[in-house]
C-alpha cells in the first residue's frame, strides 16, 4: 500500500508533465556526458548511477538504477526546485509505451508514458529527440519486466516458504520453533536480496554501453 505521503508525491509528479490540452514543457535529452554539467545531478546519491535525463524549463526528469528523480521548478526563470525520489522498489515502473510524433507542423514532440506506482505518466520530448527517445522507452521497458518477474519469483517463494513452515504447535517446542522463526527470517530477506535488488544497473547498462 502506498503511504498518504507518497499519494501526494505521486499527485504532484502528475501534474509535472501538464495535461492532454498540450500545455506541458518539452523535455530534451541531455547526453549521459554532459550531466556532470547539469546542476540537478547533485541530487543522484553517492551509490548510483544516472542513464535518462530529460530536462525542460521547469521539469527535470532523472532515472538511475534505483528511482526516478521529478524536479520541478515553479517557472523557467525560477530558482526554486522542489525535489521528489521514486524508488522502483516502492513504486514499480510498468505499462511503459511510446508515442510518436505526428507530420503535422504542431506537433513537436513524441511522448514517453508509463506508470510508477499506481499513477499515469507522460512526458514530452521534442521530436528531433525521437531515436534517443525510443531508447528511453526500450530501456524502461526491460526495467519494467525485470521487476515485473522478480516480484513473480519473490512471491512464488513466499507461498512455498508459508506452506513448508505449518507445523503444529502443540508437538513443537519452544527452541524447535525459534530455530524455525530464525530460519525463516534468513531466507525471507535472502529472498529479499535476490528477487527485490535496489539496483537494475545490468538492465540499464545493456541499452547505454560504457555506463
Amino acid at each position: 500500500n502506498i503511504t498518504d505521503k507518497s499519494k501526494l508525491k505521486l499527485k504532484m509528479l502528475k501534474g509535472f508533465v501538464g495535461d492532454i490540452t498540450g500545455g506541458a514543457d518539452v523535455c530534451k535529452c541531455i547526453p549521459r556526458n554532459q550531466f556532470v554539467t547539469e546542476s540537478s545531478i547533485k541530487f543522484v546519491l553517492p551509490d548510483e548511477t544516472a542513464f535518462i535525463f530529460l530536462k525542460s524549463a521547469k521539469e527535470e526528469f532523472i532515472f538511475t538504477d534505483k528511482a526516478l528523480i521529478a524536479i520541478r521548478g515553479n517557472s523557467g526563470a525560477s530558482k526554486k526546485r522542489y525535489v521528489a525520489r521514486f524508488e522502483y522498489g516502492e513504486h514499480p515502473i510498468k505499462n511503459v509505451a511510446f508515442e510518436t510524433a505526428g507530420f503535422g507542423l504542431t506537433d513537436l514532440d513524441c511522448e514517453l508514458k508509463f506508470e510508477i506506482g499506481n499513477d499515469s505518466l507522460s512526458i514530452d520530448i521534442e521530436k528531433k529527440e525521437t531515436d534517443i527517445a525510443i531508447t528511453y522507452y526500450r530501456a524502461l521497458v526491460d526495467v519494467s519486466k525485470a521487476i515485473k518477474r522478480n516480484n513473480a519469483k519473490f512471491n512464488l517463494s513466499l507461498n512455498l516458504i508459508k506452506n513448508d513452515t505449518k507445523i503444529d504447535l502443540k508437538e513443537s517446542p519452544e527452541n524447535s520453533l525459534r530455530a524455525i522463526s530464525t530460519n525463516v527470517i534468513d531466507f525471507t530477506e535472502a529472498l529479499l536480496i535476490k528477487f527485490q535488488p535496489e539496483s537494475y544497473k545490468d538492465v540499464f547498462s545493456a541499452h547505454f554501453p560504457g555506463a
